[in-house]
């Protein structure tokens, strides 16, 4: 994502619960991450259902390779 794409995917916490949220949710849809700020903070990213699967696959493939990675060089050791 570039960043002037992210920067058009800053929503304040206010603007947000001031009637931006349906303005927020279909940007999201469209497959773009918003990032809420809070006291021009980032608090909060909102992600489509779909890219926070992939996430979660992605970080549990992660471990397991992590763990492959770690039973290889156990192995390599003993031998």
């Amino acid at each position: 994502m570039g960043t002037v794409t992210l920067l058009n995917n800053l929503v304040s916490v206010s603007d947000f619960n001031h009637g931006k949220a349906s303005q927020t949710f279909k940007r999201v849809q469209d497959d773009n991450p918003v990032v809420v700020l809070k006291n021009n903070k980032p608090t909060a990213v909102i992600v489509s259902p779909d890219d926070y699967r992939r996430l979660n696959e992605a970080e549990e493939n992660f471990v397991l390779y992590q763990e492959a990675l770690e039973r290889l060089k156990t192995m390599m050791a003993s031998v």
